[in-house]
């Protein structure tokens, strides 16, 4: 994730291809490659009232988004790691039935 590198075209900011690394951090997150280019790439504003706005990011909020995404994956998989050793180790010393459940 961290390698995904950006470009500005115009008042645009995309994902750079040189590497086709985005392709693989889609396949990875089992999302469309375009899907992830616009959720590091493009804001939503949503105002009660109006319509729904997009706004292109530069490309240093581009690279702030996608480390932020990243921070998150990394949080999210230490606690499920965190979650399954407590509940295996739990398991194994009788202190606790195992369950598939979080």
């Amino acid at each position: 994730m961290g390698n995904l590198q950006f470009k500005s075209e115009g008042n645009k900011t995309t994902i750079s291809e040189e590497k086709k690394t985005h392709q693989l951090v889609s396949r990875l997150l089992q999302v469309e490659p375009d899907k992830l280019v616009s959720a590091l790439t493009i804001r939503e504003l949503r105002i009660k009232g109006q319509n729904t706005t997009y706004v292109n990011l530069a490309q240093k909020d581009a690279s702030d988004t996608r480390d932020a995404l990243a921070k998150f994956m990394y949080i999210f998989l230490l606690v499920a790691f965190e979650h399954v050793t407590i509940h295996s180790h739990s398991h194994v010393i009788g202190t606790e039935q195992c369950s598939t459940g979080w």
